[in-house]
């Protein structure tokens, strides 16, 4: 079979697979623009099982793009709260309020990537999900989907294979059909072309797929070297009195208007691990053990505000309505609960 036919032949398969199998979520139920806008940003680096609740508790809130552009940042990132990389929730908030300014709304790709936060992919599935334009979006599994169908790779990185595998995409566009196709790949990916443990028995390209018909190592295709993780560690402070307990603004962008424990000062004594939170930032480990105040509140507030930490304190109460980093949001919980 020709190239181009193979092609052709693998996208009407997708598109069949896809009408019979296709999951049920919240975001292809109701469809939008701004609907898909918010699932792309909620589902990078997010799985979609985590990400479903969000989207449904955001949409009720926040329905369409002027409401986040209005919204305050702080209630923003409350909501966000537990759903990490809050990056994200700054750059949403730009691209809604960017968008309010203008007359109609982006219709190519290479116009959404000039936006915060959107990619080359993002843009894609924004541009053929949202507003059927022919393109096919290749997230993480698509990619691996394309490399075992075509048995390249493997490759140096994400961009070289994303370069390479190009071509192939756009062969699989279908005029008016590049959105379904897409999503397509993401389920196809999510439950047969897994990066592990592929069930390629009853994957419907098998029949297509150079990984299965050269009788190659699946797992092989695609790998991307990633960086070397470093572990770091922080010691927090657990300061609680009659009044409520003490926390600090988060430091660095990512963490910019949320709020953690305090950092316990270096040289600064403290009481009994209470709690350790676990949790990986970028390429860094982050293992923070919880320290007790041991009964020396005032001494240890004197020693964080020496030490340039904002501490504020705040009633029980208000921390329901805090925007609180999601590993700390569950630390303090798990203390009031069970102490």
């Amino acid at each position: 079979m020709a190239e181009d036919g193979k092609w052709s032949t693998v996208a009407a398969l997708l598109l069949e697979w896809y009408g019979r199998t296709a999951r049920v979520l919240p975001w292809r139920e109701r469809r939008s623009l701004y609907g898909t806008v918010l699932s792309e940003f909620m589902l990078r680096q997010t799985r979609v099982a985590a990400a479903i609740p969000y989207y449904l508790r955001w949409m009720e809130r926040f329905p369409d793009f002027r409401s986040v552009a209005e919204a305050d940042e702080g209630e923003l990132l409350c909501l966000w709260s537990g759903l990490g990389y809050y990056g994200r929730v700054r750059q949403l908030k730009q691209l809604c309020t960017a968008l309010c300014d203008r007359r109609s709304p982006p219709a190519a790709p290479s116009e959404w990537q000039k936006f915060p936060g959107v990619g080359p992919y993002c843009a894609a599935a924004i541009a053929a999900i949202g507003q059927n334009y022919d393109v096919v979006a290749l997230d993480a599994n698509g990619l691996r989907i394309l490399c075992r169908l075509s048995g390249l790779g493997p490759f140096s990185s994400r961009s070289a294979a994303e370069r390479a595998l190009r071509p192939s995409a756009d062969a699989l566009a279908l005029s008016g059909r590049c959105g379904p196709i897409s999503e397509a790949l993401m389920d196809l990916g999510n439950g047969h072309c897994r990066a592990g443990r592929p069930d390629c028995v009853a994957c419907p390209l098998r029949d297509h797929c150079a990984v299965v018909q050269r009788n190659l190592v699946p797992e092989n295709f695609s790998k991307f070297s990633t960086p070397r993780s470093r572990r770091e560690e922080r010691r927090r402070l657990w300061l609680q009195d009659g009044r409520g307990l003490w926390l600090a603004v988060g430091s660095g962008s990512r963490l910019a208007g949320l709020y953690e424990l305090p950092t316990l000062p270096a040289g600064t004594g403290a009481g009994p691990v209470l709690r350790t939170i676990r949790r990986r930032i970028s390429s860094t480990d982050y293992v923070e053990p919880v320290h007790g105040a041991d009964g020396r509140l005032e001494e240890l507030l004197v020693a964080l505000r020496s030490d340039g930490q904002e501490v504020q304190l705040f009633s029980l109460d208000e921390l329901e309505r805090l925007p609180i980093s999601g590993p700390h949001g569950r630390c303090i919980a798990d203390i009031l609960a069970n102490g």
